[in-house]
């Protein structure tokens, strides 16, 4: 999107970064469960929508 129409940015995009198929690393969900570093789902309570998009 960036390449063809800057949209805000200072300065149109001109080359990207093409992406890796498979990500270099994966994350073990037990390592940050054990240490309470997660919130469970039933402990959110959800509200009003505040923004919309990627930079909402």
């Amino acid at each position: 999107h960036y390449q063809t129409d800057a949209d805000g940015l200072c300065t149109r995009l001109k080359l990207s970064v093409p992406k890796k198929s498979e990500p270099e690393f994966s994350v073990d969900l037990q390592e940050f469960e054990k240490p309470g570093w997660t919130i469970k789902l039933d402990d959110l309570k959800l509200g009003e929508v505040l923004g919309k998009g990627e930079f909402g």
